[in-house]
């Protein structure tokens, strides 16, 4: 199967609805869990255009080993 033949899971404006779809975040997970259990209020999740952010805010309790 060539690269061109796989189509990409992920579209613009439409967050990832099944958890498992998102993966690698573990080190994301773990920064958030730090921050939150030390006892701030307020944090900022930034990044490029289409990296999953969106996704990862909807699915961080589900992502959580």
């Amino acid at each position: 199967m060539a690269l061109r033949d796989i189509t990409n899971p992920y579209r613009p404006g439409e967050p990832v609805l099944e958890p498992a779809m998102l993966f690698g975040r573990q080190d994301a997970i773990d920064w958030l869990e730090l921050h939150i259990t030390g006892g701030l209020r307020t944090l900022v999740l930034s990044g490029t255009p289409l990296i999953g952010k969106t996704s990862f805010v909807k699915h961080v309790g589900a992502l959580q080993s």
